[in-house]
């Protein structure tokens, strides 16, 4: 349906069909709570502004430490929906001040989430600076670098990667937290590759809502 609208529209070469926004869903937390929690800000962050929202929930093996990364992954339509299909497109959600918003609102979410499940840690969307941090952000392994490194091979990404963690990890000896809480690197999000679970759900509108961001939000504008 949307490829359809966007073939009649006057552009469709350059059209985009949908935006993606990318979550990473906490480890403390079941399989089942974290689909509630991932399907709640689906449905009031998105849904009810009007957006249809495919919802898909991922959980790969972490090649770092063994456990399993959850994480999640919401397409959303651009166009408004009508009682005729996909309309125009909106406007304003293109405006990048949403995406401070929506990281606002899925630490919010998370928190929330943990303290129903009596679990004591926190989050914070705010950058590391921000949140007086003195931590490196870890860069980014991606898909082809990973796979190499799983073969044995050094790849030049892997090596900045593990320098980076070297440095936190000594930054890390020498400062004691003050409270218990999980840092956020902002627009960040590293989920690692492997194996994986799907639940594969369309949130909204006609489509129901019987179900379908680890801690930080990164969006495809």
């Amino acid at each position: 349906m949307v490829e359809a609208r966007e073939n009649a529209s006057t552009r469709p070469e350059s059209a985009q069909l949908a935006r993606q926004v990318e979550v990473a869903l906490p480890r403390e937390l079941s399989r089942s709570e974290n689909i509630e929690l991932a399907r709640e800000f689906a449905l009031n962050a998105f849904v009810q502004h009007g957006m249809v929202v495919d919802l898909n929930i991922h959980e790969p093996v972490s090649e770092r430490d063994g456990e399993v990364q959850p994480h999640a992954h919401m397409l959303l339509t651009m166009r408004e929906v009508t009682s005729e299909g996909f309309g125009n497109k909106v406007r304003e959600w293109n405006d990048r001040a949403l995406v401070q918003e929506w990281r606002e609102a899925w630490a919010e979410s998370v928190n929330t989430a943990l303290e129903r499940a009596g679990v004591a840690e926190r989050v914070d969307h705010r950058t590391l600076e921000a949140q007086g941090i003195d931590r490196v952000p870890e860069p980014k392994l991606g898909a082809a670098a990973q796979a190499m490194e799983q073969r044995g091979m050094v790849t030049e990404r892997g090596e900045r990667l593990r320098e980076v963690q070297a440095l936190n990890a000594e930054r890390a000896r020498e400062h004691v937290p003050a409270a218990s809480s999980k840092p956020v690197e902002h627009g960040s999000v590293d989920h690692g590759h492997g194996p994986s679970h799907e639940t594969g759900q369309e949130a909204g509108h006609d489509a129901g809502h019987s179900v379908p961001p680890a801690h930080d939000i990164g969006t495809e504008m």
